[in-house]
């Protein structure tokens, strides 16, 4: 999270060509069942639940079962009210299925834990217990709107679905009227924004999801009425093979049959690396690249990886972090990724830690990370004979060596490359009605709206469609939540985490920070909620109203493709706002009786004198108007509710530093209060790294409350949990002591 983010003008479409399933949880075999039959849950927790999956139609009873209960059933939502079991039975089409509760007292959490697999109930309800708590400590902050913006193309351009833009089944239709060079005037030209030139330093992680040049197993695509659809690219086929379905039609080992010989070729117009160029793929392209790819100490990230970070294949993990020295053959030999050769072809194995569906596995192995490179190229690229950090050599674009340090098996190639333009040219791999499009050309455009005008563009996405002077608008819409992001920290507790010694960040004496105490005060920071007007805020920012701090993208699990946003959880806290403040969460009465409450507060407290100064940061020009009329907004409230203080903000423009997503004041916790937008990508559980005030995720969103210490707030799977532990525990394998996130002692 500490590197810029260069995000291209389409969509995560062109980022990632695998996208989650829509899956409903129905069952086509009309199977009932739940997946874990047996639950536990703390006294006073509460979780939502339902069966894995239902017969396709039906309406599914829920009930507690007569006798002595000890949870409480309201609809879905399950409630613990006694120390003991309880059972629920669901009823649908005839069929019944069990599910028994235990209740128990709960205890701060000791031990390892791994929520990757629990499934989409219990994840949501963890996901719920750390919003609520987040949002009762101001750790989302203040959310002020949604940014909308819509995408245009050029006439020049066609978009299958006018939803959205698709290089996988769009297509150019026309030369673009202001590309001068013949032989690229129907290739799809896009803004890659972020700077004045393209990235040049090693970020395997991120050309490795560059879509154009990605060769995976499988891809995702909707058709014209919308509908999903898996589709083979690198496999012989659309859906994993499984080696046998179980009754619910579920496997744990799944074939994919792999392209090789002629059917999958290498392209590069590197003068360097040609002896690459046409070279045929064969398997063991697969099995070496995998490991590598997947062996931490490459430097490829495979934390960035689907696969890798589900935790479902077999040994994969273990590997991943115990493989120092690569490539590692014994330890590969537990992984559950293997080659077979038969008479037919040759084929990759997967063994996967639970069962899935043949659409849960695509949605897993369509995972970039799996795509063929061979051993000798990784050798020409890196002088380390282990292969230690490869992956920051790969894809090297410096002095225009882009060619020279990428190979790939895809549709396109890099066919030219300065350092702010790269032209990816058509290669010999083709798939009958996917990839039509003869190329594409990517300009650095830290502006990309005077490109898009001058007809240098096919896309662009942006908020204002009077600034364009051409364009067609597609239907679909994406946004990205803007809020006030908070330094709600006490000196001491700023102090500890911030000062020569801090355990977030060090500070010299000369840059401490001046807390202000009004910062941490609550009725103060909920007048701030309320004495926003946000609807005006928003036709200023060209956005929506919004109270909603999270991307309608995040789901809760990724192969299921179900919003975290259309949880009753979620609704629930995101309402509890709009029933004290209003729809909009704009309202000035109360924000004035709490900004008096807080005066009143403040009188005793030695360090705040008449005069109360705080600062807004913002960071992206073309935000001035916007972040006076909040600090007007919040100024007037303050000072017309209450004659003991004056307060004034200050609004300053902090320029962040190449390659930095935050500049130094924010990482170091010297603000007060700073202007952020959202990004358009990650997970749920991305978002709420940034809200663990460790900085582990590159940044902080909002300082503040200890996130890092034990809080019965944070009531899961019957125990107690800090914010910190329980997050790690849903991405992955977490040692916790008395609840909190603990290094493991080693043997």
């Amino acid at each position: 999270m500490g590197k810029r983010n260069y995000f291209f003008l389409t969509t995560a479409a062109f980022l990632a060509c695998s996208c989650a399933p829509t899956g409903t949880g129905e069952n086509p075999n009309g199977q009932l069942f739940f997946e874990n039959p047996s639950i536990t849950i703390g006294l006073g927790e509460t979780r939502e639940i339902a069966p894995t999956s239902a017969p396709s139609g039906r309406d599914v009873q829920l009930q507690l079962t007569e006798g002595k209960t000890n949870a409480s059933l309201t609809g879905a939502t399950l409630k613990g009210e006694k120390i003991g079991a309880s059972q629920v039975v669901a009823r649908c089409g005839g069929k019944t299925a069990k599910l028994t509760v235990n209740v128990v007292e709960p205890t701060p959490a000791n031990g390892t834990y791994d929520f990757r697999h629990y499934w989409t109930h219990a994840r949501s309800a963890a996901a719920e217990t750390l919003e609520r708590f987040a949002a009762n400590h101001y750790l989302t902050g203040v959310p002020l709107y949604e940014k909308a913006t819509a995408g245009y193309v050029d006439e020049s351009y066609h978009s299958l679905s006018d939803a959205d833009i698709n290089p996988l089944t769009d297509n150019v239709i026309a030369p673009l009227s202001g590309e001068d060079r013949p032989a690229y005037q129907r290739y799809a030209h896009y803004g890659l924004y972020g700077g004045e030139e393209l990235p040049k330093y090693p970020n395997a992680n991120k050309n490795l999801y560059l879509t154009p040049l990605q060769s995976p197993l499988f891809f995702r695509y909707q058709d014209e009425e919308g509908a999903n659809h898996w589709k083979g690219y690198a496999s012989r086929s659309d859906l994993p093979i499984a080696e046998a379905l179980d009754e619910e039609g579920l496997s744990k080992v799944y074939l994919v049959p792999v392209k090789t010989g002629a059917d999958l070729t290498y392209a590069t117009s590197s003068a360097l690396r040609s002896s690459f160029n046409k070279r045929q793929v064969v398997l063991d392209d697969y099995l070496f690249a995998a490991k590598t790819i997947f062996a931490t100490s490459s430097g490829f990230y495979p934390t960035n990886s689907s696969l890798y970070s589900s935790s479902l294949v077999e040994g994969l993990n273990d590997y991943g972090v115990s493989s120092k020295d690569m490539p590692n053959d014994a330890l590969w030999e537990k992984v559950g990724i293997k080659g077979e050769k038969r008479s037919d072809g040759d084929y990759l194995k997967f063994t996967f830690t639970q069962k899935l569906n043949p659409e849960e596995a695509a949605y897993y192995l369509s995972d970039p990370f799996l795509a063929p490179i061979p051993e000798d190229f990784f050798r020409a690229i890196c002088d380390d004979a282990n292969l230690v950090n490869v992956g920051q050599v790969f894809g090297r674009n410096e002095s225009s060596s882009f060619a020279d340090y990428y190979l790939t098996a895809s549709p396109y190639y890099v066919q030219e490359c300065s350092p702010n333009e790269m032209i990816l040219g058509k290669g010999d791999n083709t798939l009958e009605g996917f990839f039509q499009i003869p190329g594409f050309v990517l300009t650095a455009a830290p502006d990309p709206l005077p490109l898009f005008n001058a007809g240098k563009l096919s896309a662009i996405y942006h908020g204002d469609k009077s600034a364009l002077t051409h364009g067609v608008k597609l239907s679909k819409e994406r946004g990205c939540p803007c809020a006030l992001n908070l330094n709600t920290c006490t000196q001491g507790r700023w102090n500890q985490s911030f000062g020569e010694n801090g355990a977030v960040a060090k500070n010299d004496k000369d840059h401490y920070w001046n807390t202000k105490p009004i910062m941490s005060n609550a009725s103060f920071l909920e007048g701030l909620f309320a004495c926003i007007d946000r609807t005006t805020l928003a036709k200023t920012s060209g956005g929506t109203p919004s109270l909603d701090p999270l991307l309608s993208s995040f789901d809760v699990l990724a192969a299921q493709g179900l919003p975290y946003q259309k949880s009753a959880g979620h609704k629930a806290i995101i309402g509890q706002k709009k029933a004290q403040y209003g729809e909009t969460g704009f309202d000035l009465a109360k924000a004035k009786v709490l900004f008096a409450k807080a005066a009143e507060e403040l009188l005793p407290n030695d360090r705040v004198g008449k005069d109360i100064h705080l600062s807004i940061y913002f960071h992206e020009r073309g935000l001035e108007e916007v972040v006076a009329s909040v600090k007007k907004m919040i100024e007037d409230a303050f000072n017309e509710a209450q004659n003991h203080f004056t307060l004034a903000i200050d609004a300053s423009y902090l320029q962040t530093g190449e390659g930095a997503l935050v500049t130094e004041e924010t990482l170091r916790g010297r603000y007060d209060i700073h202007f952020g937008q959202l990004s358009p990508s990650g997970t749920l559980w991305n978002h709420f790294d940034l809200l663990c005030d460790d900085n582990h995720a590159g940044f902080t969103m909002n300082y503040g409350y200890p996130t890092s210490d034990l809080c019965e707030e944070i009531l899961f799977d019957g125990h107690y949990w800090s914010f910190n532990a329980l997050v790690s525990a849903l991405e992955g394998k977490t040692f916790v002591v008395d609840g909190v996130k603990a290094e493991k002692p080693t043997a």
